[in-house]
Parts: structure tokens; sequence; C-alpha cells
């Protein structure tokens, strides 16, 4: 049987597990009927990841390096030694494919104005800042004070990073104070998906 790899272009721990499981029935002589199981399931999602990818708008180079960065970046490092108070990891990213959705729903609904609720290393901000316009603006909000100049960092190579704002603090503190100075409203309703 060939050893089937599976890269997906984000980091899903379902296909990891599926690789460990091929591997334990590998080396355990696991019925062959097993072991093609799991190699047609892997087979299965790769055919699915493929075919998305080649529908899908392709990854600028922008987008190409906060993923490289987000996937090399020493996260257990930073949260061993007290950098970051959280376990930052690539499984928070969000994809070519999640952005060009969340990019569209930006678009379809001809916004000025978003919030994006969890930074991160700004895969979804700036996905969705590309497809406000020139004059709007999208506020993202983290508590990881490490992330606002990290994630700044690789914002400021896109042209669209001057929509985005980066607030640092807690959730509850932005929306009381600063979501009616900025946007000068005094009830707002968050949609968190």
């Amino acid at each position: 049987m060939s050893k089937l790899e599976h890269a997906l272009s984000h980091y899903d721990p379902t296909v990891l597990e599926m690789q460990r499981a091929l591997k334990l029935a590998q080396d355990t002589g696991a019925s062959p009927d097993v072991v093609l199981s799991i190699e047609t399931a892997l087979e299965l999602v790769d055919l699915r990841e493929k075919y998305t990818d080649s529908v899908t708008t392709g990854e600028t180079e922008v987008f190409h390096q906060i993923l490289t960065e987000t996937y090399t970046h020493d996260w257990k490092s930073l949260r061993t030694d007290g950098t970051i108070t959280y376990n930052l990891s690539p499984i928070m990213l969000t994809g070519n494919l999640e952005g060009q959705f969340l990019k569209s729903m930006v678009s379809i609904q001809n916004a000025k104005r978003v919030l994006d609720i969890g930074m991160f290393t700004g895969y979804s901000a700036l996905s969705m800042a590309e497809a406000l316009p020139a004059d709007g603006e999208l506020v993202t909000v983290d508590f990881e004070r490490y992330l606002e100049n990290f994630t700044g960092d690789l914002l400021r190579e896109s042209p669209h990073s001057k929509k985005i704002k980066i607030f640092i603090g807690e959730f509850l503190s932005f929306s009381f104070f600063w979501v009616p100075r900025l946007w000068g409203c005094q009830l707002c309703t968050f949609i968190l998906f």
C-alpha cells in the first residue's frame, strides 16, 4: 500500500488524526480493509480540498506570508515564557477558503464597517478589509498584546491595512466604550460565527 500524505492549505486536526490512525493501522498490522478505508477517507478529503482550491480565488503573497509566519512561529515557547496568555496555534487561522467566504459576505452587504473579534494573525481581518471601499473601516479586537505588533507588521504589507484598526483589550471594554465613539452608535448588535 502506498503511503498517503495529506497537506492542507490550513491546519485541520481531523486530517492529522486520520493520518495518525493510518500510521497506527499500518504499524500494528491492521486488516488491509481498515488501512484501505482510512486511505480512502484521506483521499476524499484531498480531492475535496483540491476542488475547493480550484474554484476559489488564489492566495496573494501577503496572505501567503501571514500563513507562513503563523505556521513557523514558535507559539509554544511564547506561552511557556509567559509572553502570551493563551495557547495560540495555527488551528486558529482563517485559511484562503474561509477568507474568501468572509470577503464575499462583506462585499454582498456593501459593508463600510466591519468588527472582527479575535484577530490572531490577521488573515480574516485582511480578507474582509479587501472587500471594503477605500473609506471603509475594519476594527479587529484581540486580547493578546503580543499580537498587536506581530499581526500589525504582517498587515502593513497590504495596501488595505490602512482600513484596519487594531484594538487590544477585553471585548466588553471595547464594545461599551469604543464602539459608540468610533461609530457613533449607542446600541450595536454583534453576530459572531
